[in-house]
């Protein structure tokens, strides 16, 4: 879990530094001329698409540890049912 829980928080501060990063094309754009603006929307796209794709992956991820999790508490479960072989 913490391992996937490492990668959400990787993915999250790399989102957030490309938002970091749009803010600041944002700006260039205001100053500067239509080669920034279109440099702009070519970046906005991979940027927004990049968004989706880690939305997408990390669902996948936190998917899986959830089946993971069903699989342990049900092998945990089948494990505290089955009788003890020892007398007491």
């Amino acid at each position: 879990m913490k391992k996937g829980t490492n990668l959400k928080l990787e993915l999250q501060r790399t989102l957030d530094q490309l938002q970091v990063l749009r803010d600041r094309l944002r700006l260039k754009i205001h100053l500067g001329g239509m080669d920034a603006h279109d440099q702009w929307a070519r970046l906005e796209a991979q940027a927004e698409q990049a968004s989706r794709e880690v939305t997408r992956e990390s669902h996948v991820i936190l998917k899986g540890v959830a089946r993971q999790l069903r699989a342990l508490a049900d092998s945990l479960d089948q494990t505290a049912a089955t009788p003890s072989s020892r007398a007491p």
